[in-house]
């Protein structure tokens, strides 16, 4: 059984190598894994590269967003397996969790980091506090997020795997390309290598499954 695959299916399922190649260009900034509660005046002087580095990420997220969705349609035809639906609804659960954290550093950091840098050296530490582990609401907000996620990103690549139209090393490394999410409560050059990782498994996923869906003209059912 095959249908013809609709356009929109076709350019939105590309959002995924997208959010990918974003992901990897949103922690190259300088400073994006500085501590602000380790060391505020570095935060301060890279606040500006710090926000630029989560724009992109906050943009990224919404690509991730489009792409989710996307996949979700297409392992979902002709498909009686809850896989797909589960990991869509996670994913987006993920992500709307984490996009308040992105939001702070995006948008408050580079007014934090002017104002300390004029002498108020409080004003880095209203980031730290609001966005650290040791701030119970914060950590349940980053916690979830984080295994909501994982776990979405895991039903999808089972999904994807068990699809009989999709590459199935695909669905391997879209499972675990949520180790980048885990990158956010860590600071340093190991979290740059989690989201370096994660980032470039969703890179490398998406584009793979991208080309499949765009060299055929049908999509197949999994029926």
């Amino acid at each position: 059984m095959s249908e013809q695959d609709p356009n929109r299916i076709r350019l939105a399922i590309s959002a995924l190598p997208i959010a990918g190649l974003l992901g990897v260009i949103s922690i190259l900034p300088t400073g994006v894994f500085i501590n602000p509660s380790t060391d505020p005046q570095a935060f301060a002087r890279s606040a500006e590269s710090i926000a630029l580095g989560n724009l992109i990420g906050i943009v990224a997220l919404v690509f991730l967003l489009i792409g989710a969705w996307a996949l979700y349609t297409v392992l979902g035809r002709g498909s009686a397996s809850r896989l797909p639906v589960y990991g869509l609804l996670l994913t987006l659960a993920g992500v709307g969790l984490q996009l308040p954290f992105a939001g702070i550093f995006a948008f408050a950091a580079p007014v934090a980091g002017r104002l300390y840098l004029a002498g108020d050296t409080n004003t880095v530490r209203v980031i730290s506090d609001a966005t650290s582990i040791s701030n119970p609401v914060a950590f349940l907000f980053g916690a979830t997020s984080a295994w909501l996620y994982a776990i979405g990103s895991i039903f999808l690549g089972i999904a994807i795997w068990r699809s009989r139209s999709l590459p199935k090393w695909a669905g391997l490394l879209y499972a675990v390309n949520s180790i980048s999410i885990f990158s956010g409560p860590v600071y340093g050059g190991y979290a740059f290598l989690m989201a370096l990782a994660g980032t470039i498994l969703l890179l490398i996923s998406g584009a793979w499954i991208t080309t499949s869906i765009a060299r055929r003209g049908t999509l197949q059912s999994d029926a």
